[in-house]
């Protein structure tokens, strides 16, 4: 009972921190443009085929937002620095799928598809 006390401590503060993550994005924060715009630090912007936008409600009227991606013809090492300015932004953004192939026309290089979740206070 101590043990699941501790653990619903533990997750309860993680969900607070996310929050406060969350709150604190610039005014006007959209998970679309941020993408795009680290895709263009990343150099992978020429890659992009499509970029899908999505939404839905979530719990306590938190809304989910998505987008899927297919990237073409990208190089290993610059997919993997995409991904890094993805995950370690500190704003909340998670990488909920990503499938990748080789590309068969481009040795080498590879085409994927990702889908980037972010939640957004109600």
């Amino acid at each position: 009972m101590v043990r699941l006390s501790r653990e619903y401590a533990v997750l309860k503060q993680r969900s607070h921190t996310a929050e406060n993550v969350i709150k604190k994005r610039e005014p006007g924060f959209t998970l679309f443009s941020f993408l795009e715009k680290a895709a263009g630090k990343a150099g992978v912007k020429r890659h992009i085929k499509y970029m899908k936008p999505s939404s839905s409600k979530a719990e306590g009227g938190w809304k989910e937002t998505m987008v899927e991606m297919k990237l073409d013809k990208i190089s290993l090492k610059r997919l993997m620095d995409y991904l890094y300015g993805i995950e370690l932004s500190k704003k909340a953004i998670q990488i909920k799928r990503c499938a990748v192939t080789e590309n068969k026309g481009r040795k080498g290089s590879l085409d994927v598809i990702l889908q980037v979740v972010t939640l957004e206070a109600p």
